[in-house]
């Protein structure tokens, strides 16, 4: 193995190729020509897999809550004590730190689901 900065490999690394390229009687172009097309990714649809299956999950609960027998005063509490955490959490968010840190976060859940380019 060879030891970084090896002053041998680096003299022969650096210089410029003196020689053709050796003749293959068109090995390399067939080769090539015999590979499949680069795959193309896909457009996700609004009705993706991932989103039938929360969106089944959803309303089997609401189906499921409804033939228990939830009332609406129930719910409305809820849904009362959920606007409640929301608005402290924005009064959280206040503050630049944790403002900045929730960007921050933001940022990283899109950039984690953006589609892939294609490198070229």
């Amino acid at each position: 193995m060879n030891s970084p900065g090896d002053p041998e490999l680096d003299a022969l690394l650096g210089r410029p190729a003196a020689l053709p390229p050796l003749a293959d009687d068109g090995f390399s172009r067939r080769v090539l020509a015999a590979l499949p097309p680069p795959a193309r990714a896909r457009p996700r649809a609004w009705w993706s897999r991932p989103a039938i299956v929360a969106t089944l999950g959803g309303l089997a609960g609401l189906a499921y809550a409804l033939a228990a027998g939830v009332e609406w005063p129930d719910a409305h509490a809820v849904i009362g004590e959920v606007g409640a955490a929301g608005f402290a959490a924005s009064q959280a968010l206040a503050d630049p730190q944790n403002g900045l840190v929730a960007l921050a976060l933001a940022a990283a859940a899109v950039i984690a689901f953006l589609p892939e380019r294609e490198s070229t």
